[in-house]
């Protein structure tokens, strides 16, 4: 997949459904789950284009 390719809704929704899981399942925060997901699956693309960016994350947490 090229980074400048946009993330289809599909991918989205999946990776968010496996967040909403992985965090019991609350109740009122599809939203933000969305945008976490298009956010970790954003940042993951760019990673395996710039291996920096993965490091520079890693150094602000």
């Amino acid at each position: 997949m090229e980074p400048t390719e946009a993330l289809s809704s599909d991918l989205i929704r999946e990776h968010a459904y496996d967040l909403w899981g992985r965090h019991y399942r609350p109740e009122g925060y599809e939203l933000q789950v969305w945008f976490m997901a298009e956010r970790e699956l954003k940042v993951g693309r760019r990673a395996k284009v710039e291996p920096s960016v993965a490091t520079e994350l890693r150094a602000s947490t």
